[in-house]
C-alpha cells in the first residue's frame, strides 16, 4: 500500500489551523439575495502528460447563482493569472505552463469565456465575451456549466494551479442598469505525471475571531479536496493529532500561543463524528497513528476532484488569554 501526506496547504505543505478567518466576499441585494456560497474550483483531475485534455463536459463545474425571476446577468471570467498569446496558463512550482481554456454554453453553442461586457469600468483581461443567463423560475438557481480544455501533451509532472477571478453583474431597465452581484476567485488545478494521488487544502479556512469564554459551537472550516486514479480502488483520509496533542486536555487537539493553549476538535460533519487517522497503519504499516478517532476510510476515486468537509469547535474559557493560537496538523491518503 501507499500514501501520500499535506500538512494542509497545498500539495504537499502547511495547514496551521487559527484564528484568521478568510471568505470569498458576497456582494448581498434584491436582486440576487442569495448569492454564491463556498470557494469555486475547476479541476482538471490527474493527467499522464502524454495526451491533451480533450474539451470534455468531465473537466467542469456549475455555478449556481439564486436570483429574483427574469434577472439578466453577465458572468465574466478574467485571464487568469498567466495569461500570454490568448491563453490562460497553468503554473507548476518549477515554472512550467499548461495552457488551457475555458467555455460556456452560449446561445450559439460552447465558446470560450471570457469577461468582454461586464462592464463598470472594470477593465477586461480576456477578449472572449462574457456568459449572459436569465433567472427564469423564480427565486431558483441560474446555472452555468464550465467545460475545459487543456494541452498536457509533454508536459512536465507536477501540480499545476491558476486564479480566475469570476464578476458577475445584474442589468435591467433600458437603458441597462448594471450592478455588482457578486466577485470573487475560481481556483483551477491540474496534476500531471505518473501521480496516484493529490490533496488540496486551500479552501481550508481558520476558526476565525472570537471573545473570551465563548465557545465557537460548531463551525465550517472548508473543504480538503482529493484528487486520485480509478485504478487505485479505495483509499482513506486521515488527519493526525497536531503539534499538542494533550497539551491540557487528554484525547484533544490543541492550538498554542505563548504558554497558552486552545482546546479544539476537528469533524467529518456537524459535530457527530471526529476526524483522526487510526486505520491507516492498516493500510501502510509505516505509518504511526496518533488520534484514537477513525480516519475517513473505504472512499471511492472518480479520478477527479473530490471535497470533503471539515468542521471544527473549539473550547474557549474566560481564562484563555487573548492571542493568535494556531497549530499545524499532517493530512493523509493511504491506499
Amino acid at each position: 500500500m501507499k500514501k501520500i501526506q499535506c500538512l494542509f496547504r497545498g500539495y504537499i505543505s502547511l495547514f496551521a489551523l487559527s484564528c484568521l478567518l478568510q471568505s470569498i466576499p458576497i456582494l448581498a441585494n434584491a436582486t440576487c439575495p442569495d448569492g454564491i456560497f463556498g470557494f469555486i474550483r475547476v479541476s482538471f483531475g490527474i493527467n499522464d502528460g502524454q495526451s491533451d485534455i480533450p474539451l470534455s463536459k468531465n473537466e467542469t463545474t456549475i455555478i449556481n447563482i439564486t436570483c429574483s425571476k427574469g434577472t439578466k446577468i453577465r458572468i465574466g471570467l478574467s485571464a487568469g493569472l498567466n495569461y500570454n498569446n490568448g491563453n490562460r496558463r497553468l503554473i507548476n512550482a518549477t515554472g512550467d505552463y499548461v495552457p488551457y481554456q475555458l467555455y460556456g454554453n452560449y446561445t450559439g453553442g460552447i465558446e470560450e469565456w471570457g469577461d468582454t461586457g461586464v462592464g463598470l469600468g472594470l477593465g477586461n483581461t480576456h477578449p472572449a465575451l462574457a456568459l449572459e443567463k436569465t433567472a427564469s423560475q423564480g427565486h431558483g438557481n441560474i446555472a452555468a456549466e464550465v467545460y475545459g480544455a487543456a494541452q498536457t501533451n509533454g508536459a512536465a509532472d507536477g501540480v499545476y494551479q491558476d486564479t480566475l477571478k469570476m464578476i458577475i453583474i445584474s442589468y435591467t431597465g433600458n437603458p441597462a442598469v448594471e450592478t455588482i452581484e457578486y466577485e470573487g476567485d475560481i481556483y483551477i488545478d491540474l496534476l500531471v505525471g505518473n501521480i496516484s494521488c493529490g490533496i488540496d487544502t486551500r479552501d481550508v479556512e481558520g476558526f476565525g475571531t472570537w471573545p473570551q469564554g465563548a465557545d465557537t459551537g460548531v463551525v465550517s472550516l472548508g473543504v480538503i479536496t482529493v484528487s486520485c486514479k480509478e485504478s487505485i480502488g479505495t483509499y482513506s483520509l486521515g488527519i493526525d493529532a497536531g503539534s499538542h496533542w494533550n497539551a491540557l486536555i487528554t484525547g484533544k487537539r490543541h492550538m498554542n500561543q505563548g504558554a497558552g493553549y486552545m482546546p479544539y476538535t476537528l469533524w467529518t460533519d456537524q459535530g457527530i463524528t471526529e476526524w483522526g487517522d487510526l486505520g491507516l497503519n492498516a493500510l501502510d504499516t509505516n505509518y504511526s497513528e496518533t488520534h484514537t478517532a477513525s480516519a475517513l476510510q473505504n472512499q471511492t476515486p472518480t479520478g477527479y476532484r473530490q471535497d470533503f468537509p471539515l468542521w471544527g469547535e473549539t473550547l474557549i474559557t474566560q481564562g484563555t488569554g487573548t492571542g493568535y493560537y494556531t497549530d499545524t496538523v499532517i493530512v493523509t491518503v493511504a491506499w
